[in-house]
């Protein structure tokens, strides 16, 4: 797509945005309605608060919202958010980044019901791997999050909240066929009552061919298959326990840098325990047990990577406290990272011990919230984080946020032992300001504005081989500066549903003066809905400025424009059908350069509900 015809749809999702606004200076715009735009969120804060009274932007992405897009995994739900950078090389089932604030994927972390997944050899998260099947909620924090989760959340953190709790007997089948041989399957049950429930969601998506590579005649497929089981207890009104077994596992097909054809098979496992209890009055206690793996083994060759990770997380609240609430707490966890790339390996393991705490005090107008965490690793010492965050509520529509706070990454096992390995790296770590404001009209309208300036030093670069390193050697040389500003709006009335988001940022190497790769400078989404006879219709747009490709070349991806439709109407009681049409104007666009973008695409879904 031409600059031109960037700029125009950008135009038109500011036209769009500024009239949907202005109407909301109308009586009749508010009336009737029955949807609240304030939702209760729990990622950027460990106390649950309405998101206009957190101090970090927030992305809230409900149940009903999941279905109605008819996305199959999460890189397909979160490419049409303005301001979140999905890069996928290749098709559906392909490895995938997303970028948060101009920080790197490996610097947004990512959790599966409040447990980190970020894999620790290369330090991403599976984001391909992980399908929508069993997702209840997906809540994305745009800014730094250390002081409360540790390492990673440099530029944000990704929360995808599954189904924890039955109360009623539940059950669901689906079943789904469209372009690229796609196939999925969907089974479900779940029952509870008052001290028990129990559940459990199985899924598999298949994808039959897709050529990943521009001017390649090969397809390859994808095989992704998920087990999400759970059990709750809840023996009385002070405390409940609840067990989860989650594991996603398949194979993906691909072609190599001489265009063969190789595939490789991963499996990634979550088994938690989480309990919670009132221990006195105004006195919360929650303790998390997790194990989590991520294994992903080559099918023609003996490499693999592996992660192993076990984490105890145990907090304590306090409430009694006059217009304040207290949390603290203590998260151990050990890692074992194992790989094996073209004839390098390494098996090394470390632990991390780290103390944090959260204090948020209410007084008048404003609620303060301080957060610190100081996390001791074995293998580079201690590194602490903060947050210092003031919300204040001008009326009681309208709020403003400020937050200032620290970040970090822990150096990822493939940089400390792999190719070009040094053990000697230390954290990277930045710095963030950001200013939220929030504009509600009743419960129909809602306006965001962020405002946010990031810096990161300490930078882990790959520099060339030399007499002293023949393979190279990993350094903590690297600095980033991203100013960005995005302005949102979400508006429901009667049976429309609208959300707007129009983000700009300029996420600089402040070594080289560049962009940096993959990171749009501009970005714009616009999201509409309606219920319509029964079901619902729902249109998504995106427009996403030119991005350098790569840190190594001088090619830039040009920009482009993406529509996609879909809906879901009921036949009889229980069965839905669905139907999505993926970029509905065929659109030729790049987002990794040498890759293949997906055409217009078809598929079909029944869902069987009782």
């Amino acid at each position: 797509m031409t600059h031109p015809d960037l700029r125009a749809g950008i135009c038109r999702i500011l036209f769009v945005a500024l009239t949907l606004t202005a109407l909301t200076v109308f009586p009749h715009v508010r009336a009737g309605t029955t949807t609240t735009l304030d939702p209760i969120v729990v990622t950027p804060t460990a106390t649950p608060l309405a998101l206009t009274d957190t101090p970090a932007p927030v992305i809230v992405i409900t149940r009903r919202e999941i279905l109605q897009s008819g996305a199959l995994d999460l890189i397909q739900l979160l490419r049409f958010y303005a301001g979140i950078d999905v890069a996928q090389t290749g098709g559906p089932g392909q490895p995938a980044s997303v970028f948060l604030q101009g920080a790197s994927s490996g610097q947004t972390l990512v959790l599966i019901d409040g447990v980190e997944v970020n894999g620790g050899n290369l330090g991403l998260a599976p984001l391909a791997d992980i399908p929508l099947t069993d997702v209840v909620r997906v809540e994305i924090v745009e800014g730094p999050s250390s002081s409360l989760y540790g390492s990673d959340g440099i530029g944000g953190v990704i929360d995808i909240v599954t189904r924890g709790d039955a109360h009623r007997r539940h059950a669901h089948v689906s079943v789904a066929d469209g372009s690229y041989g796609t196939r999925a399957l969907g089974l479900g049950i779940a029952d509870g009552g008052r001290h028990f429930a129990a559940g459990a969601d199985f899924s598999r998506i298949l994808v039959r061919g897709f050529p990943p590579l521009v001017g390649s005649g090969l397809a390859e497929g994808t095989t992704t298959s998920l087990l999400d089981a759970f059990a709750r207890w809840r023996p009385s009104a002070h405390g409940n326990l609840v067990a989860r077994l989650w594991q996603s596992r398949g194979t993906t097909g691909y072609l190599n840098y001489d265009g063969a054809p190789r595939s490789e098979s991963y499996r990634d496992r979550l088994v938690l325990l989480r309990g919670r209890l009132a221990v006195a009055t105004g006195v919360h206690a929650r303790v998390t047990l997790s194990d989590y793996e991520d294994r992903l083994l080559q099918n023609q060759r003996p490499d693999f990577s592996r992660t192993r990770r076990e984490g105890l997380d145990t907090r304590f609240t306090f409430t009694r406290l006059p217009a304040q609430r207290l949390l603290v707490g203590l998260a151990v966890h050990h890692t074992d990272d194992s790989s094996l790339v073209y004839g390098t390996g390494y098996a090394e393991g470390y632990r991390v011990l780290a103390p944090y705490a959260e204090d948020i005090v209410t007084t008048g107008r404003n609620r303060f919230i301080v957060t610190g965490r100081l996390s001791d690793y074995s293998t580079f010492g201690s590194h602490p984080t903060w947050s210092l965050a003031d919300s204040y509520r001008w009326t009681d529509g309208t709020s403003l946020g400020v937050e200032w706070g620290s970040g970090f990454r822990a150096p990822p096992a493939e940089d400390l032992y792999g190719y070009g390995g040094n053990p000697n790296l230390a954290p990277e770590s930045s710095h963030t300001l950001e200013i939220v404001a929030h504009q509600r009209f009743d419960a129909t309208v809602r306006l965001g504005l962020d405002l946010y300036m990031s810096r990161i030093d300490n930078l882990i670069v790959y520099l060339g081989p030399s007499a002293a390193y023949p393979e190279g050697i990993n350094e903590n040389i690297g600095r980033t500066q991203t100013r960005g500003a995005s302005l949102s709006l979400a508006w429901t009335h009667r049976a429309w549903n609208v959300l707007a988001r129009i983000d700009v940022q300029q996420p600089l190497d402040l070594e080289t003066g560049t962009v940096l790769a993959r990171r749009s400078e501009r970005s714009a989404s616009l999201l509409l809905g309606r219920r319509l006879a029964g079901g619902t219709i729902g249109l998504d747009f995106l427009a996403v400025g030119p991005r350098p490709d790569s840190p190594y070349t001088s090619v830039i991806d040009p920009g482009y424009a993406l529509t996609d439709l879909d809906g879901r109407w009921p036949i009889g009681t229980h069965l839905a059908l669905g139907i999505r049409i993926g970029n509905l104007f065929n659109v030729d666009y790049t987002v990794v350069n040498g890759y293949q973008t997906v055409g217009r695409s078809l598929l079909l879904s029944l869902r069987w509900d009782l």
